[in-house]
């Protein structure tokens, strides 16, 4: 599985320097942790990619509720369909996956589904993805941002974590900056995990 992993960070360092990239961190300051995420992409042509999505949740004064995820998959994508495989590195390990995702835009307006499964050692778990994104212009320089998405876990005992996140703000260029909502909940914890504050993220 190292092997794996290496492999394909040494694919994505390769391919940067000759086909088109997209990176776009955020950071989010919350009164309870504050939030690193980013997305990065590599378009190979116009249907494969490769895509890289890290999240560290790291909580100011204690490391007993540290969270962190990174996946990196091979994408191919047919009109609004994309199908990926991937592989990662989880606060319960390291884990594969594979599924497909629709989305549908229309003008300023975006979002998406997606269904797959994830394996973590023997143990597999049902993922869906809810993503709804409305960015519409407000001036010429000047875009209203609402954000959000839900990611399900599941398996056959019911729900194994729930993340959800939500942002509104402003967009100018290619920052975004506004209040943000982050929760997640865990099927071995009773009180979820709450964190309100500010956002900025930007698209390079």
């Amino acid at each position: 599985m190292k092997r794996i992993i290496y492999l394909t960070v040494l694919v994505v360092c390769t391919t940067t320097a000759i086909a088109q990239t997209s990176f776009a961190p955020s950071l989010l300051f919350g009164e309870r942790s504050q939030v690193y995420a980013h997305r990065f992409e590599v378009d190979l042509s116009s249907t494969y990619s490769i895509t890289n999505i890290t999240l560290m949740d790291a909580e100011y004064e204690s490391t007993e509720n540290l969270l962190y995820f990174t996946r990196t998959s091979f994408n191919y994508d047919l009109k609004s369909w994309r199908f990926l495989v991937g592989t990662g590195i989880k606060n319960t390990g390291i884990f594969t996956t594979g599924g497909a995702q629709y989305t549908y835009r229309f003008e300023s307006f975006q979002t998406s589904y997606f269904l797959g499964l994830t394996f973590v050692g023997d143990r597999a778990t049902l993922e869906q993805n809810f993503s709804l994104r409305f960015n519409p212009m407000l001036s010429q320089k000047l875009r209203f941002l609402f954000d959000t998405f839900v990611i399900h876990n599941s398996d056959h005992k019911g729900m194994d974590r729930v993340i959800q996140q939500m942002r509104i703000g402003l967009t100018m260029d290619d920052i975004s900056f506004g209040a943000a909502f982050k929760m997640d909940q865990f099927r071995n914890r009773e009180v979820p995990l709450t964190n309100i504050g500010v956002f900025v993220m930007a698209v390079i």
